[in-house]
């Protein structure tokens, strides 16, 4: 028998998980990236297949793949490792979808009100689906959300960042390493990194969803 959950207004609602949300995230993304890190891209547009497109990017690390492919157009510092903030929640959905069914329902713990600063105002006791939860690790880039998605699955955020690095080395991401599902700060700093490229093949991967 199916459990019900509500969504964040207390409603029933139902969500498809598939390619719109991962489109919609990657428009996020890069939004983000051009406010945050000072990424200024100027494309020249030419009819011709082998002309020519003159980008100008102020960011330390940038990379531009083509999603079928995997083939690399654009690349800067593709291979050294930053911080990967908030884009480690592209790895939270991709490890929730894959370990258990969308519908079911989880029901966070008060550790949901220790994240900060992003957050969905989940309230601890109360059953929302899977679903919804990772619509708003996506979406909303909800911090509270990735807590109870690895909390609801694995126990604790230990034993999910282990299932996300187990992951990552199926993907063969060499220089990417998970320290929790939120991307926030974590100590050392040094436990928790990724580069353009492990991204981008992160992304790649994300939209079979």
């Amino acid at each position: 028998m199916q459990e019900e959950g509500m969504n964040f207004h207390g409603e029933k609602t139902e969500f498809t998980i598939g390619k719109k949300i991962w489109k919609y995230f990657v428009v996020v993304f890069l939004v983000a990236l051009i406010l945050a890190e000072g990424i200024y891209a100027f494309f020249s547009y030419h009819a011709e297949e082998n002309e020519k497109v003159e980008i100008l990017v102020n960011a330390a690390s940038a990379i531009i793949m083509e999603a079928d492919s995997g083939r690399i157009l654009y690349g800067k510092n593709i291979d050294r490792r930053r911080p990967a903030a908030s884009t480690v929640k592209v790895m939270t959905a991709v490890v929730a979808i894959e370990n258990a069914d969308v519908e079911q329902c989880i029901t966070p713990t008060r550790a949901v009100n220790m994240v900060e600063p992003t957050v969905a105002g989940l309230k601890p006791g109360v059953k929302y689906k899977l679903k919804d939860l990772i619509s708003a690790i996506l979406i909303k880039s909800a911090n509270d959300a990735a807590t109870a998605i690895a909390e609801g699955i694995a126990g604790n955020e230990n034993n999910f960042s282990a299932m996300m690095n187990k992951k990552a080395v199926e993907l063969a991401l060499e220089n990417t390493r998970f320290a929790n599902s939120s991307g926030l700060p974590s100590y050392p700093e040094a436990s928790q990194y990724s580069t353009a490229r492990d991204l981008a093949c992160i992304m790649k991967y994300a939209l079979r969803y």
